[in-house]
């Protein structure tokens, strides 16, 4: 059975009130703030049932945006991905 392997992701940001109100007006939704390990985060919208994933703004130390990017989490029913590394080092695609 098919399964997405993408299921919560995390936008790093510094100031979470002016991206809050960026995606909300956006996407004409609502985020519900909370604080998760110390960090302010404010959720996506999330039903069970539908395809697609989730995931939050995320506000603190850890979190940097720019280069460091958003944090991505992969769900599998595996144990192991099944994968390789590539065989040289390097870039193989870029996400834009």
């Amino acid at each position: 059975m098919p399964i997405n392997l993408v299921n919560y992701f995390e936008i790093p940001v510094l100031d979470l009130d002016r991206a809050v109100a960026f995606y909300e007006k956006v996407f004409a939704i609502e985020l519900q703030r909370t604080r998760i390990d110390g960090n302010e985060m404010a959720l996506f919208p999330w039903q069970d049932d539908a395809p697609g994933a989730s995931g939050a703004l995320a506000k603190g130390d850890s979190y940097m945006p720019g280069r460091a990017g958003a944090r991505i989490y992969f769900g599998s029913k595996a144990s192991r991905p099944r994968w390789q590394w590539p065989s040289r080092p390097g870039p193989r695609c870029c996400i834009r």
